[in-house]
């Protein structure tokens, strides 16, 4: 309508303007950065039924100005929440919440918020790791069957990047990821891809600390082997073989499980 923000979402024009309430942070016993705020504010406008899902978001400048935040806190939370399948950008168009229950996408949301405070365990690397190999398994046992010839030289384009920045670049668990990303990707199913960066994420932050400051030559062994894990499973595609990709993604579990289980609990070998 003539006269109205663009940068006003449309179910606040709707409704008329409504003034922004305080931010609602959970206790946490942590600060937050203004990340989190950003994401903790649409939180609470979903909660007020300020915003409801496929709503438009504000546009980046304005929510800042609002918000009293740097703009750049603004981008990194739409990016973050995007990469979890929360929001979506429309080109020429906007930012808008996914089509999910406004209650689940309150929870999920407060979960994306919280996620670089949870505290991952030794115990709980096997089941993480085991169920990211669930995943996984779902994701790539059909593209033997589904996947073009040019997916998967995509993807072994992929595993060559990460070879090379792991091997010779000294990088770490967070670059590893996008090997597996890239099978979520090649799916064709978003849903595998934004679970599996949700439970990537308190991983990477428990593990890259360590392995930033202690680069070990049996760390550097593990991600060696490693690599030749991530070609069988590429190789196993290639060959459109399900039982052979089934053992080279419960073997690459089943070796980082032992490995990162014992940097957990005697610190990095």
């Amino acid at each position: 309508m003539e006269g109205e923000s663009a940068d006003r979402p449309r179910n606040e024009r709707r409704r008329g303007a409504v003034p922004l309430a305080p931010l609602r942070l959970p206790s946490r016993g942590q600060a937050r950065g203004a990340t989190e705020e950003v994401i903790a504010r649409i939180n609470a406008m979903i909660s007020d039924k300020v915003l409801s899902p496929g709503d438009r978001l504000p546009a980046e400048i304005s929510f800042a100005r609002q918000l009293g935040v740097p703009r750049s806190a603004v981008s990194r939370a739409y990016a973050k929440l995007e990469a979890y399948g929360l929001i979506r950008t429309v080109p020429q168009s906007g930012t808008y919440l996914a089509g999910i229950e406004s209650d689940a996408l309150g929870a999920l949301m407060y979960n994306v918020m919280n996620a670089n405070f949870i505290t991952v365990e030794a115990d709980d690397i096997e089941h993480l790791y085991r169920f990211r190999a669930f995943l996984e398994e779902s994701a790539a046992l059909p593209l033997v069957r589904t996947a073009t010839d040019e997916d998967l030289r995509a993807l072994a384009e992929t595993q060559e990047w990460v070879r090379t920045k792991i091997l010779e670049q000294n990088g770490t668990i967070e670059d590893d990821l996008l090997f597996h990303l890239k099978i979520a990707e090649l799916s064709g199913r978003p849903f595998f891809k934004s679970i599996q960066l949700f439970i990537a994420v308190p991983m990477v932050n428990v593990f890259r600390p360590i392995e930033n400051s202690r680069r070990t030559e049996e760390m550097n062994e593990r991600w060696r082997n490693s690599m030749r894990e991530h070609d069988e499973i590429v190789a196993a595609l290639m060959a459109r073989d399900e039982d052979r990709v089934r053992q080279a993604i419960w073997t690459h579990c089943r070796n980082s499980v032992d490995f990162r289980s014992n940097m957990l609990r005697h610190g990095a070998p």
